[in-house]
């Protein structure tokens, strides 16, 4: 639906008819729900997996470590499979590899990256209804002229939003 508004890619808009405001009013929130949907979801996936990466990592860590002990208190434990030095050593080794995990691959740090580019488009589609709803009260051709300028201005806003939250995921790998 966009693309038949002409406002993506800096297209040149076509006059657009009363009747057809609406439609452009709900293609834009449409586009922003969409992405703001996509970050939602990709920062709660990115926290849980780093929750879960960081849990791990911890467990493993705190049962290593203690499991030498466990081995001189409770002699049952050193007759056990789990109970050797080597099983602690490595539970030591796995939880630092999921700490590292964790670290390396920033699946924790992107998560605030992500909340701060769903929230800007989240605050750039509020600022846009309003907008909006201010451009309605001029006459009718101004009205709409300055509806259809707020529509390519708030794509072109949120695509930037987009692209600048791209690239600071690009230096992230990097």
């Amino acid at each position: 639906m966009a693309g038949r508004f002409g406002v993506v890619a800096g297209l040149d808009v076509v006059p657009l008819a009363d009747a057809e405001l609406p439609e452009l009013l709900a293609a834009r929130e449409a586009f922003a729900r969409e992405r703001i949907g996509w970050y939602g979801r990709r920062r709660h996936l990115a926290q849980a997996a780093s929750h879960l990466l960081r849990f791990v990592g911890v467990s493993g860590i705190a049962v290593g470590a203690v499991l030498p002990a466990l081995r001189e208190a409770f002699p049952l434990v050193a007759a056990t499979p789990i109970g050797s030095f080597a099983f602690g050593y490595v539970l030591l080794g796995l939880g630092a590899a999921a700490v590292a995990a964790d670290q390396v691959f920033g699946v924790g740090r992107s998560v605030p990256r992500l909340a701060a580019a769903e929230f800007g488009v989240a605050g750039e589609l509020e600022l846009f209804r309003s907008d909006w709803a201010a451009a309605g009260e001029a006459p009718a051709a101004e009205a709409r002229r300055r509806r259809i300028d707020l529509a390519r201005a708030f794509t072109a806003e949120v695509n930037r939003l987009v692209r600048r939250e791209s690239e600071r995921a690009q230096d992230m790998v990097v």
